[in-house]
């Protein structure tokens, strides 16, 4: 028997990969946002993006609204923990487990981003670029090259509604030296290694 209420449970396995995936990859390339906070979540997503989702899986208007209902309410609750609430809503089918599972492995990473931006306090890093720069400088007659780095750093506060999201952006530019950039490569280094040490404290629980 298909789920209650469902349309995501309706779909073949293959075409249910096909869907995950380009959800995954539309998210990574900021076509879909996904906004999850303490007062509740919700999702925009580019309307040319929409539109080609809807005409590549041949779904209505309905169906690519239930389609995307199923998904961000099974994503939020395994983000929030709340495996239980995707059982109680659909059913305890046998239907049910395999695309639950499915959507675990293929969705982690998604998973793990929005668990971060839930638990975020302060703000996180939407984007990061960086430049080579030559400057140069003449002296009493001397010409000076001096090479540097410009890095540019953008950052969402978060919890912030989905509405307003990009007004609650703001970035940093700075520039560095050589010096400065082992610097920042080694208190990184620093961090990826008491954060691996943690995962893995948690992996054997």
């Amino acid at each position: 028997m298909v789920p209650k209420n469902s349309m995501i449970f309706e779909i073949d396995p293959e075409k249910l990969d096909e869907i995950l995936n380009d959800l995954k990859k539309n998210y990574n390339n900021d076509k879909i946002i996904i906004n999850i906070s303490s007062s509740g979540y919700g999702y925009a997503i580019n309307p040319r993006t929409e539109e080609e989702f809807k005409e590549k899986y041949s779904l209505s208007e309905e169906d690519f609204k239930k389609v995307m209902d199923d998904m961000l309410f099974i994503l939020i609750s395994l983000v929030t923990g709340k495996e239980e609430r995707i059982f109680k809503k659909y059913g305890g089918s046998e239907e049910v487990t395999p695309v639950l599972t499915r959507i675990k492995q293929s969705m982690s990473n998604l998973i793990e981003s929005l668990r971060f931006k839930l638990f975020c306090k302060t703000q996180y890093l939407e984007d990061f670029s960086w430049d080579i720069s030559i400057r140069v400088r003449q002296s009493g007659g001397i010409k000076m090259q001096f090479p540097l780095s410009v890095i540019k750093m953008s950052f969402s506060k978060a919890n912030s509604p989905l509405s307003p999201l990009l007004d609650e952006s703001n970035s940093i530019t700075f520039e560095c030296n050589l010096h400065d950039i082992e610097m920042m490569i080694e208190s990184l280094e620093e961090i990826k290694n008491a954060l691996d040490e943690f995962y893995k404290e948690e992996e054997k629980k």
